[in-house]
């Protein structure tokens, strides 16, 4: 205590500024800036809580929400061709539906080609493109046939070429399936 007395006022003075300016530093800033994290973070925590109980008093609606969505995609689900593993499986259901219903009507496939598959998410979108012979007559029953089955079949291009002195129509046809793995 003695050295303290012993200096001038200005420089105890100034020493306890430098004490004063140090606490401040070194305790009373961390002090604030923790008690305000805490404080930002309890904010945070009870703007969950309160989203949460809100997510809770609206429980009835999600699940009525989820009974909704599993009945329209119950729905939907029955216009795809189920369990098709590969796009393969697909083109080979609807080739070979494709070619029984032409035989049926009396016609005849000449040529076809297996178009690249593309998938959106679960559904697997398949695609043929098919070159008949086949009566017009017999044409539109195909693509009546085509177009009302309880699947979803696209017709999403069709050509038509006349023959001269021929009743055959030369048609070209893509038909699109969807599945279902």
């Amino acid at each position: 205590m003695n050295f303290l007395n012993s200096l001038s006022l200005r420089i105890r003075i100034g020493l306890a500024v430098i004490v004063a300016l140090l606490a401040f530093e070194y305790l009373w800033a961390p002090l604030y800036e923790r008690r305000r994290d805490n404080l930002t973070q309890v904010v945070r925590l009870r703007e969950a809580v309160a989203r949460k109980q809100a997510l809770v008093g609206r429980q009835g609606e999600v699940a009525a929400a989820a009974v909704e969505a599993e009945k329209r995609l119950t729905e939907i689900s029955r216009h795809f061709y189920p369990g098709i593993g590969e796009a393969a499986t697909l083109q080979l259901t609807l080739q070979q539906q494709v070619e029984s219903l032409v035989a049926s009507l009396g016609g005849r496939v000449v040529n076809l080609d297996w178009l690249p598959a593309t998938g959106a998410g679960p559904v697997v979108k398949a695609s043929i493109r098919f070159r008949l012979e086949i009566e017009p007559t017999d044409l539109t029953r195909l693509l009546h046939t085509l177009e009302s089955d309880p699947r979803l079949l696209v017709i999403e291009q069709l050509n038509l070429t006349a023959r001269a002195k021929t009743a055959e129509l030369t048609t070209e046809l893509v038909v699109t399936a969807h599945g279902t793995p």
